[in-house]
């Protein structure tokens, strides 16, 4: 058996400092949930620094505090304002939970507790709105941030009342695992949008700032089906159809997307609020080369998308782009968050994203636990609180299979002032043989000057995978008759790839 052997040799590099805005693979300042960024363990003793597969993050336009849906852990902690905290920062509150340090899952259903809350969502006068997901529901709780642990809700959607425990079928008034809400108060008025993930529709609630009835209230316009007792998700989709939204996002003049997940696109409606009743169409998509279209990708781009989450979308001051909206997606599947610009303009078919955090680039979707990885994020939010609105917003990202939460914040420099260590890169050849055999081992060695923390590799099929072993690392080649051409790439523990190296195995009969 023959095999492949080549070095990853360490380079040297100069320090770099940004300008206030947000780039593709920028590193994450800060890190709730872990104590450092390369640790990923999910929060079992339920400590008030620790998460669980959390889903979301929203920040109190009124205090600054940050909100996080811990939803493994059913439960929201809420944390210090942006200015006041730093990585490994302690809650300061909990909703869904008697105390920070005690936990009850599956709990009779009341005002106070929670079930794989996936969603949060916040008005101009700082009450909060959850998609309690696992109850079937909306909770609305007024002034969190000047209250203590524990507290109950003072409105609900999708129920009869805070205890009722019925799955109940597709109605006006009804959810069905309610997974993402957006809330805007603008052009429009105020308006409260679910998506009501297990109908396979989205939910649009008028004037619902001002409704604080427990009663069953009625959406007053669906989108995904013709009829409020419909919930029909075909295949091929269409313009008004929808699988299982589990994102959502409302301009303050009523520019609707809505993260169409099981179709794997992001569908625009341009003026939501004036749309028909049922069944209105979209006028636009990304992530599908066309409306008829959902396929699942086999390798990332920057035109495609994984099981989309949730949405957020950040206004650009003038003369910062055409369109002056910004669309962040929670690209899950891939492992990356994606913004798309000027996505109040017309969107052309194939829109690509124009920036990404969690890869090195638009084609990557490999998974990592660092400053600059995620793995399966579900949220992305846009802090609405900073004072300089010349300046772009902080971006948080809840990454769920890491139990954490990362900020980025475009203040901060791209990469730490202090040395840094030689990023890995490629020497020697890149490597071409023959065999007569159909399956072969590939070796090779990786050094970097912070150390290697993963090599992926990509062969003639498919996207990347990870190689066994990090310094020394291996894998198991399967060859066609004739040429058969890998692509390997080495990470260290900054998150910093190496270049791709090629290596070209031409099998013969």
């Amino acid at each position: 058996m023959k095999k492949a052997l080549f070095c990853l040799l360490a380079a040297s590099g100069g320090l770099l400092h940004a300008d206030p805005i947000i780039k593709t693979h920028q590193a994450a300042d800060v890190v709730l949930g872990q104590k450092t960024f390369t640790t990923a363990t999910a929060n079992s003793t339920l400590a008030s620094t620790g998460v669980s597969g959390p889903k979301a993050v929203a920040t109190d336009p009124t205090t600054g505090k940050v909100y996080v849906a811990d939803a493994a852990n059913f439960r929201i902690l809420r944390f210090a304002s942006m200015d006041a905290m730093g990585s490994g920062a302690k809650a300061e509150q909990v909703i869904g939970q008697s105390s920070l340090d005690t936990v009850t899952s599956f709990a009779p259903e009341d005002a106070t507790n929670l079930n794989n809350p996936s969603s949060l969502a916040f008005d101009t006068a700082g009450n909060l709105y959850v998609a309690d997901t696992g109850h079937d529901r909306v909770l609305r709780f007024d002034s969190p941030s000047t209250k203590g642990n524990g507290i109950a809700a003072d409105a609900v959607l999708g129920q009869t009342g805070f205890t009722d425990t019925i799955t109940h079928p597709a109605s006006a008034s009804t959810m069905l695992r309610p997974t993402a809400i957006a809330i805007r108060v603008g052009t429009f008025g105020s308006s409260l949008w679910v998506a009501d993930s297990g109908n396979n529709r989205v939910l649009y609630f008028s004037n619902v700032l001002s409704n604080s009835a427990t009663a069953p209230v009625a959406a007053t316009k669906i989108f995904g089906q013709t009829a409020p007792d419909k919930k029909d998700a075909p295949n091929p989709p269409s313009k008004s159809t929808m699988n299982s939204p589990e994102g959502i996002a409302i301009s303050d003049v009523g520019v609707l997307f809505v993260a169409d997940t099981g179709n794997n696109r992001i569908l625009k409606f341009t003026t939501a609020p004036t749309a028909p009743t049922y069944g209105a169409e979209a006028d636009a998509v990304i992530g599908q080369p066309g409306f008829d279209k959902n396929a699942v990708p086999t390798a990332a781009s920057p035109t495609n998308l994984y099981s989309p989450q949730n949405l957020a979308l950040e206004v650009v001051p003038d003369g910062k782009q055409k369109g002056g909206l910004s669309l962040w997606v929670a690209d899950r599947l891939q492992n990356r968050v994606l913004r798309y610009d000027g996505t109040t303009i017309d969107i052309p078919v194939g829109l690509a994203a124009t920036l990404v955090l969690g890869q090195a680039g638009l084609t990557g979707s490999d998974y990592g636990t660092d400053q600059y990885s995620v793995n399966n994020p579900c949220g992305v939010a846009i802090d609405t609180t900073a004072s300089d609105t010349s300046s772009p917003r902080t971006v948080w990202i809840a990454d769920t299979q890491n139990n954490r939460v990362l900020r980025f914040n475009p203040h901060e420099p791209l990469i730490p002032t202090k040395p840094q260590p030689a990023s890995p890169t490629l020497g020697g050849g890149a490597g071409s043989f023959k065999t007569k055999k159909g399956t072969i081992t590939i070796r090779g060695s990786a050094s970097a000057g912070a150390g290697i923390a993963y090599v992926t590799y990509k062969g003639p099929k498919g996207g990347y995978k990870r190689a066994s072993g990090g310094a020394a690392w291996s894998f198991k080649a399967h060859l066609k008759v004739g040429k058969n051409r890998f692509t390997v790439i080495a990470y260290d523990t900054l998150g910093r790839p190496s270049p791709a190296r090629i290596i070209t195995v031409k099998r013969t009969r």
